[in-house]
């Protein structure tokens, strides 16, 4: 599981050079799992 991980975290590294691109999936995705957990509710 940890070597998958890696390989993702790599691949996110080369897809998105620019750190802001970076922390903005980041964010998407965490406000996308949020919303997707209070749907259920």
């Amino acid at each position: 599981m940890d070597a998958q991980k890696k390989q993702v975290d790599d691949w996110y590294r080369t897809t998105f050079r620019a750190q802001a691109e970076l922390n903005a999936l980041q964010e998407l995705s965490r406000l996308v799992g949020g919303a997707g957990r209070r749907r259920g509710e």
